[in-house]
C-alpha cells in the first residue's frame, strides 16, 4: 500500500502555493482550517479501508497516523465509536 502524505505543507507544495494561501482558500471553500479538512479526509479514507476489512494498524499507517492508538482516539472522538466496530461486520 502506498501511504498518503496528509500534511498541510505537502498539500500546499503540491498545489504550488504557500501554506498561507492554502489556509485562506480552504477557510473560504470549506469553512475550516486545512488541518481540520485534512483530518476529515483521512477519517473518510479510514472508514473505507475499515469497511473493506483492513486492520486498524494498517488503516492508521495508510492514512498517515504514526500511532494506531492516536488514530483510534481521533476516530472515536469524530465518529463516537471505536474503529474496530467497522471492521467486525
Amino acid at each position: 500500500m502506498a501511504r498518503a502524505d496528509y500534511r498541510v505543507a505537502a498539500l500546499a507544495g503540491h498545489c504550488n502555493i504557500t501554506e498561507r494561501q492554502l489556509r485562506r482558500y480552504v477557510r473560504l471553500k470549506f469553512g475550516k482550517t486545512p488541518h481540520a479538512w485534512l483530518t476529515e479526509e483521512r477519517l473518510a479514507r479510514a472508514t473505507e479501508l475499515l469497511a473493506h476489512g483492513a486492520l486498524v494498524k494498517e488503516t492508521a499507517a495508510e492514512t498517515g497516523f504514526k500511532q494506531p492508538g492516536h488514530f483510534s482516539r481521533v476516530f472515536k472522538k469524530h465518529f463516537k465509536r471505536n474503529p474496530r466496530s467497522d471492521n467486525q461486520k
